[in-house]
């Protein structure tokens, strides 16, 4: 949520501390392709259930189609500057 389109204006105390949650634990954790992986899987779930329910809420359909938008897009998607604040804090 920290690094999602809808939000680089709004969590910018949210992203310094999860980009300093991410330095220390991402590499253990499987690395950025793993982190992509699982938020690829998770704007998937919401796009093929989000329907199925009652009153699906479009703005939940819009906010995974933007997301999944930016990781088409390469480099990093939307967790570009978390990668970035991750290579610095290595060096």
């Amino acid at each position: 949520m920290a690094f999602a389109p809808a939000a680089a204006t709004e969590s910018s105390l949210l992203r310094s501390v999860v980009s300093r949650i991410a330095a220390s634990e991402l590499d253990f954790a499987g690395g950025p392709d793993v982190l992509i992986g699982y938020s690829v899987m998770l704007e998937m779930w919401v796009l093929a259930n989000e329907p199925a329910v009652d009153g699906p809420n479009q703005m939940d359909q819009n906010n995974a189609k933007a997301m999944l938008r930016a990781f088409a897009e390469g480099h990093g998607g939307y967790f570009a500057p978390l990668f970035n604040e991750v290579q610095k804090s290595k060096k």
